[in-house]
């Protein structure tokens, strides 16, 4: 029984050294302190990778695109960056800056985008 177990418990082994946390704890730690600026009844516009740990730590709802229901629904629609991230940063007109850190920003849009 043990010879026909042991590929098995190799390579459970050799799989859980492989696996990690998403993020550092460093950018864990950086979303803690955003999660501290970010008002009630808001939601998060942001990837959906980050989206978990922003809904994670800071109880907010997230969503992958800024659409027109979006600020029917919510009080504050808030645009998250990843400044590591290989895609351009667009930041619409008449947003405000609420949070910056070594990797993320976040903006609060007051003006749903255009159709």
């Amino acid at each position: 029984m043990l010879l026909c177990l042991s590929p098995l418990i190799l390579q459970s082994v050799e799989a859980s050294k492989t696996l990690r946390p998403t993020i550092r704890e460093e950018d864990y730690i950086e979303l803690e302190r955003m999660s501290q600026k970010i008002p009630s009844n808001s939601v998060v516009v942001t990837t959906f990778h980050i989206g978990y740990w922003i809904q994670y730590v800071s109880r907010c709802d997230i969503s992958k695109r800024p659409t027109p229901d979006l600020w029917q629904k919510y009080d504050h629609v808030l645009l998250l960056f990843d400044k590591f991230s290989k895609r351009p940063i667009h930041i619409p007109k008449g947003s405000i800056k609420l949070f910056e850190c070594e990797r993320f920003i976040l903006f609060e849009v007051f003006m749903p985008p255009k159709k």
